[in-house]
């Protein structure tokens, strides 16, 4: 019967494609479990960078605490000297070594600031590439 072979060469033509279509989807199914998997190490990543930036900028919030009062202290300092001083030679240097002092810390400041600032601006950016 003609119609039989018909049959017989539809079914295999319908099994050669659903495993061809099969082959395809399973493909796909697997390079995307890969770039999940790349995906999930790099969160992980960036989860681990964020707590370090996170840990970091607590550090420099707490030294930029601690050089706040002796950059107080020695401006006060400063001004006490040059108030009660009346050696003007001995007031001098005084008042360039406090200044010394002074220039030193607020370079200081100014450094731990920018280096948190810094900090802060990768945690915002690995924090909105997490998400």
């Amino acid at each position: 019967y003609p119609c039989v072979g018909r049959l017989a060469q539809l079914e295999a033509q319908h099994r050669s494609r659903l495993e061809e279509t099969t082959a395809y989807f399973e493909g796909i199914v697997t390079a995307n479990k890969a770039v999940i998997r790349s995906l999930r190490d790099e969160i992980d990543r960036l989860e681990d960078c964020a707590d370090r930036s996170n840990t970091r900028i607590a550090e420099l919030t707490e030294e930029n605490e601690r050089l706040a009062e002796p950059l107080a202290q020695t401006m006060e300092q400063m001004r006490a000297l040059a108030a009660q001083s009346k050696d003007y030679e001995k007031d001098a240097k005084v008042l360039m070594n406090t200044k010394g002092r002074i220039a030193l810390t607020k370079r200081r400041i100014k450094d731990v600031h920018k280096e948190y600032e810094e900090l802060q601006k990768r945690h915002d950016e690995a924090a909105f590439a997490a998400h």
